[in-house]
């Protein structure tokens, strides 16, 4: 399980609207599993078809969950549908941040929120750094080319989302 799981749960309680929430690069939806046992409304939409396929396979069968191959810089999603709209490890890899942050704001119901998950590489020591590469060779293999490209550093990230209308209530770097 991931390790930030009940810190962002603990997060997402604390949010008044239990409702819709979407996650954008869901790979195979681990994450919405616990957020559909908190009595969500989840949405897992994920560029691949072969991620959207391993997780309807492997989670098809929950309650309150909707899997669809989507792409993240054109949602196909009515203006203000969702919560909560939430992205794990996927905003450093993305081709364009910025229109994903723009989406999400459109999909997103006034007074909703947005949550991210990111590498904040410029943020880490050289020994958390190494760690993470330890794991994430551990877990993956060796990473493709797309995923080495430039990581979105943590002040860009904020900068995208100030920008864009979002107030940041938190932001912390941990390993």
């Amino acid at each position: 399980m991931w390790s930030g799981m009940i810190t962002l749960l603990a997060m997402m309680r604390s949010f008044t609207r239990k409702g819709k929430i979407l996650e954008i690069g869901c790979g195979n939806c681990r994450n919405l599993l616990k957020f559909a046992k908190e009595g969500y409304d989840c949405y897992g939409i994920d560029f691949s078809e072969e991620m959207i396929m391993a997780a309807k396979q492997k989670r098809g069968n929950l309650d309150h969950v909707t899997f669809m191959q989507a792409n993240a810089l054109d949602l196909q999603f009515d203006q203000e549908s969702f919560d909560t709209v939430f992205m794990a490890n996927l905003i450093h890899i993305i081709e364009d941040p910025e229109k994903v942050i723009k989406e999400s704001s459109r999909v997103l119901k006034s007074g909703g929120q947005i949550i991210i998950t990111s590498f904040a590489m410029d943020q880490m020591s050289f020994f958390n750094k190494i760690s993470l590469a330890m794991r994430y060779l551990k877990a993956f293999g060796k990473p493709s080319k797309e995923s080495v490209k430039e990581k979105t550093p943590k002040k860009r990230i904020e900068n995208l989302l100030v920008n864009n209308g979002f107030k940041i209530t938190k932001s912390k770097v941990k390993i």
